[in-house]
């Protein structure tokens, strides 16, 4: 099986998440410029540094 996609499997299972959580990470998605964050071990600055 690929990576993560049995994670991915699971996921679709679940409910969608609530709409507010999904607001949030739009916003947090577009204030990197539409990538994902990284969290990176020992970085105290998660990007975007902009939420």
């Amino acid at each position: 099986m690929p990576p993560f996609a049995e994670h991915t499997v699971e996921l679709a299972r679940l409910d969608p998440a609530p709409e507010e959580i999904r607001q949030r990470w739009d916003e947090v998605i577009e204030a990197g410029g539409g990538a994902m964050p990284r969290f990176l071990p020992g970085d105290p600055r998660p990007s975007p540094s902009a939420w």
